[in-house]
């Protein structure tokens, strides 16, 4: 229990000095550490000390932008893992010393959506790094409902990201599956390469994927595509490119551009995507192409437990999460963190709050 012992002697040093850091987005391209007494948790509810805390491309968004949900500030962090410290009144599923990464939607189980098993759709949620504080802190509080175990043998590094990637793999099961399809994805970042991945998986016939980067379209070769072409290329040298036309393709940057791109590679009966943060942005459909070709355009918007269930099997087998992982920097420099997620260079970058380990044990 080395991990354990370190975060138990940083975790004294916090309470020593009655402070708590927590990330904040306070305005647009302004990231602060605010300090506070630590949290306290409440009935059915525990306290964690972050291990690896991810920026998200939502966390992007509200950077760059600010957020659909609510107006800064907001306090971040959906992308974690670390081990309980404390639990609250009536926690019977948890004790100090587990290693847990988080599910952020706190859905209310009772609207139409959360009693159709479409809790993602939840009419009253809430989210931690939203309507609550996030996880981009020296420790934080969460429902332990909230909170599941790692599964041995997964790194701390790998258990932040299985929140991304259960999107992943709602993404693949909203269009039906891969298996023998030819597959386009559209952005090389944390979500589209973690696509990629599981479309091979999933046994896709062949997977192209497209950024603007030449270090994210090495990645993604290096993670066994077919295909990685430069995105500036435009749709009509991509479709020449591409073992054209797409079955289905998913578009994890949600531009006017990508959308376009979308339509004019897939098939006609073929499926298109929408998985990255689109809040705020607009984009006129050729209605002509919706109904000749009976293109289907959908959105994915999170995950269900299911979900994280096979991302967990899926990060234990052929997905390395691990390698999508390209800069960890301390909280103190989550300005910077920031700043280099959003250049679009690096592909996840996370913080490490307190010790960071290879496994929970």
């Amino acid at each position: 229990m080395r991990l354990l012992s370190r975060l138990t002697n940083q975790a004294e040093a916090s309470a020593a000095s009655g402070a708590n850091r927590q990330v904040w987005v306070s305005a647009v391209e302004t990231v602060e550490i605010r300090t506070a007494p630590p949290p306290e948790p409440g009935p059915g509810e525990a306290l964690v000390r972050t291990v690896a805390a991810g920026i998200c491309g939502s966390d992007l968004h509200t950077y760059r932008r600010g957020h659909a949900w609510r107006d800064y500030p907001i306090a971040v962090g959906h992308e974690v893992s670390g081990i309980v410290e404390r639990v609250g009144p009536g926690v019977e599923d948890l004790a100090p010393g587990a290693a847990v990464l988080l599910d952020a939607v706190i859905n209310c189980g009772a609207c139409v959506y959360c009693t159709t098993n479409r809790r993602n759709l939840c009419e009253n949620a809430e989210f931690l790094s939203v309507q609550r504080p996030g996880g981009m802190a020296d420790a934080f509080v969460a429902p332990s409902r909230c909170l599941r175990p790692v599964p041995p043998g997964l790194s701390m590094t790998a258990a932040a990201m299985i929140e991304p990637l259960s999107t992943v793999v709602h993404a693949v099961r909203a269009v039906g599956g891969v298996e023998g399809k030819k597959v386009v994805v559209l952005g090389a970042g944390t979500i589209g390469l973690a696509l990629a991945m599981v479309a091979r998986v999933a046994g896709a016939a062949h997977v192209t994927v497209t950024d603007l980067v030449p270090g994210k379209r090495a990645l993604a070769t290096g993670l066994g595509v077919d295909r990685a072409l430069d995105a500036a290329l435009g749709a009509d040298a991509l479709r020449d490119e591409t073992p054209s036309p797409a079955d289905v393709v998913f578009d994890c940057v949600s531009s006017t551009v990508t959308l376009e791109t979308a339509i004019a590679l897939a098939r006609r009966g073929g499926t298109i995507a929408v998985v990255g943060a689109a809040h705020g942005k607009r984009f006129e459909v050729p209605l002509g192409v919706l109904q000749d070709d009976e293109l289907r355009i959908l959105g994915v918007s999170m995950s269900l437990s299911e979900d994280f269930d096979e991302a967990e099997r899926l990060a234990l087998g052929d997905v390395a999460l691990d390698r999508l992982v390209t800069a960890t920097l301390p909280l103190e420099r989550a300005a910077d963190a920031f700043e280099l997620a959003a250049s679009g260079e690096a592909v996840k970058v996370q913080l490490a709050p307190n010790a960071r380990a290879d496994s929970p044990g």
